[in-house]
């Protein structure tokens, strides 16, 4: 049952830092496509929500993808925890991240 409530939390923490990091971020993102154009400060927000939906789902997929790759490997004795098993499970993490968040990711160059 522990497992089970980490998870969640790190989905949780994933999903609000995302969404915060990128709300904040987004009108520097968008200030960097759109520097030579006068559109209003406004304008700078307009890609928020698909920024934001990215960056949640991002981390919200990413951090309990990581942990629960992390605590599997270890729990069934197949690594050790050390540098070996830190590259391993980031490359799962980045994985399955990148194919759950490309999609949207997508739709957020797009807008």
């Amino acid at each position: 049952m522990v497992v089970h409530h980490v998870f969640f939390v790190n989905l949780l923490m994933g999903i609000v830092s995302g969404g915060l990091g990128s709300f904040i971020g987004t009108s520097a993102e968008v200030a960097l496509v759109r520097i030579r154009r006068e559109e209003g400060i406004l304008r700078l927000w307009r890609s928020v929500i698909p920024t934001v939906t990215w960056a949640m789902i991002f981390n919200a997929v990413h951090m309990p993808t990581y942990s629960q790759a992390k605590q599997s490997l270890t729990s069934t004795d197949i690594m050790r925890h050390d540098f070996p098993l830190h590259v391993v499970v980031s490359l799962i993490a980045a994985s399955v991240t990148t194919a759950v968040s490309l999609p949207v990711d997508i739709v957020k160059t797009l807008y």
